[in-house]
């Protein structure tokens, strides 16, 4: 049986995770679609970076970020953020605001 202390870190567990815009042109996107970010990468809003998407890899931006509690459903299904496109072109979390 879990101890209680146990219990209240599950709870209050959280998992970082970023909104991608996966840039792809296929029928039915999403705006779109969740990712968790690794523990130790900096993925800030408006990073370009290599996402898992179906079968393949896909080039996105983080247009935003945000913490899922571990309980959440959501985040036992999240797929890991690849890695970060170094050199890219990036934009500003005013500009990701700008463009919804």
């Amino acid at each position: 049986m879990p101890s209680e202390t146990a219990s209240l870190w599950e709870e209050l567990a959280e998992v970082e995770a970023a909104e991608v815009v996966v840039d792809i042109e296929a029928p039915d996107l999403q705006p779109t679609y969740t990712y968790r970010v690794p523990p130790g990468m900096a993925a800030p809003v408006g990073t370009c970076v290599h996402v898992p998407f179906g079968g393949r890899e896909a080039l996105g931006y983080v247009l935003a970020r945000r913490r899922i509690p571990i309980s959440d459903p959501l985040a036992k299904r999240l797929r890991d953020i690849i890695g970060i496109v170094e050199g890219a072109v990036t934009f500003t979390q005013e500009q990701a605001d700008l463009a919804r």
